[in-house]
């Protein structure tokens, strides 16, 4: 108990003493048509965003263009969406209320079809995990007790795997598999004696319980040296607590990371960097050393409680309100480490535009008269992944890359002449 309440001490110094000289989210344009329930990331970036409450009416957007403008692709009428899952080859599953709960689009949203549930599953979906091109798992809610079920063919036949008939007013709120192939699901409830977070080894199987008895369990992540993340919203007996907790790869017991705070969700980018949104204290929380020490980070928002985060494919991180406007945001700038320290602001011997650039990149030399030798250019995506590799000999004074294909995102440029290196740095709208 001494080690809990000098953590959220810790917490609480950080959120005081913490200042920033700049924003660190920034609003994003969302219609106000629509309370925000649930929010992800397609395969090319594209962002989906699901709503509906008891005074609005839901249903799926999409922007193409980082929230300059967004399309309804899915009417969900009077009824709300809960969660949104594209798989690998790019099928949007949503899960809602009402009828026809769980519902599949293979054409980028132009047209959808109802997957028809087992009859024992009943009330509507809280959350959908896919792996591969046809397998599913999906958590219902809305009945009695919670139902996971899983189907290997993309909703054609279903099995039962797991159902806790004494845990009323209970909802699968997250399923993960890990990088280890351990799946783990979060039940929060709202009755004495429930909740907490259960383990399968054998692809969902099997489960076993495996630990956070009486938390209000809201959302799983996991890093890459296998550790899971649990976030705790509130409890609902002696033993739970709200707040942030781990179980470290190979233990068997949570660590209490965090006393106190009510997580709404977490999530952990590619450096391993664990964010999570909060009802208190109110905002966004994130850890940049494992989770030893932690900082509020509120600044570009407007205050109140935040929801829903994911973050993309470069490092960028969305956030919502929690469940009760439209609003959304966004980092500024990436979460997670890029070859920023070479970009220098000093005068460079090579310039690229358009910047931003949609199809054609330009890379012209400012010093073409003294070129000599070949020269190398790669383009690299924030995580340090090449994409684009093309030597040039001698290079033209004004050499054209078509990034057409390239997703949209922050790009790194490294032209090579002479064993000399420059990284420029470009923007893909």
């Amino acid at each position: 108990m001494k080690k809990q309440y000098y953590l959220i001490t810790i917490l609480l110094l950080f959120i005081i003493n913490h200042v920033y000289s700049q924003d660190f989210w920034e609003q994003l344009y969302f219609p106000d048509t629509g309370r925000i329930r649930c929010i992800s990331i397609g395969n090319s970036s594209d962002l989906f965003i699901g709503t509906g409450d008891n005074n609005s009416k839901g249903g799926l957007y999409r922007t193409t263009d980082m929230a300059n403008t967004w399309e309804l692709i899915f009417n969900a009428g009077n009824f709300s969406i809960h969660d949104i899952e594209i798989n690998d080859e790019g099928d949007i599953f949503i899960g809602k209320s009402g009828f026809n709960t769980l519902q599949v689009s293979d054409n980028n949203g132009l047209s959808w079809t109802p997957i028809n549930l087992p009859p024992y599953s009943g009330g509507w979906v809280s959350e959908i995990y896919s792996i591969g091109n046809d397998t599913i798992f999906v958590g219902t809610a809305g009945v009695s007790f919670p139902i996971l079920i899983r189907s290997y063919d993309k909703g054609i036949t279903w099995d039962s795997l797991f159902s806790l008939p004494l845990q009323t007013d209970a909802t699968i709120t997250d399923i993960i598999k890990t990088n280890t192939g351990e799946m783990y699901i979060s039940i929060e409830a709202y009755m004495n004696n429930m909740g907490g977070v259960y383990k399968s080894t054998d692809n969902g199987d099997t489960w076993e319980f495996a630990g956070l008895f009486n938390h209000m369990v809201s959302s799983l992540s996991y890093n890459s040296s296998g550790d899971i993340f649990a976030g705790s919203w509130g409890w609902n007996g002696p033993e739970g607590h709200p707040g942030l907790f781990v179980l470290r790869n190979g233990q068997t017991d949570w660590d209490t990371l965090i006393w106190g705070p009510q997580v709404s969700d977490v999530v952990i980018n590619s450096d391993d960097d664990i964010y999570f949104t909060s009802a208190w204290p109110d905002g966004v929380v994130r850890s940049l050393d494992d989770g030893l020490t932690f900082e509020l980070i509120n600044e570009g928002l407007p205050g109140g409680p935040m929801g829903n985060m994911v973050v993309d494919n470069y490092g960028f991180i969305y956030i919502t309100s929690h469940y009760s406007s439209n609003y959304l945001a966004k980092s500024i700038n990436t979460t997670v480490s890029i070859r920023e320290k070479h970009i220098s602001t000093t005068k460079k011997q090579w310039m690229v535009y358009p910047n931003p650039v949609k199809n054609v990149l330009h890379i012209k030399s400012n010093t073409y008269n003294k070129l000599t030798g070949a020269v190398k250019i790669e383009i690299f995506n924030i995580a340090g992944k090449l994409l684009v590799s093309k030597s040039i000999l001698p290079l033209e004074n004004n050499t054209q890359l078509n990034i057409a294909n390239l997703p949209s995102g922050m790009y790194i440029i490294e032209v090579s002449q002479n064993e000399r290196n420059s990284y420029l740095k470009i923007i893909k709208p």
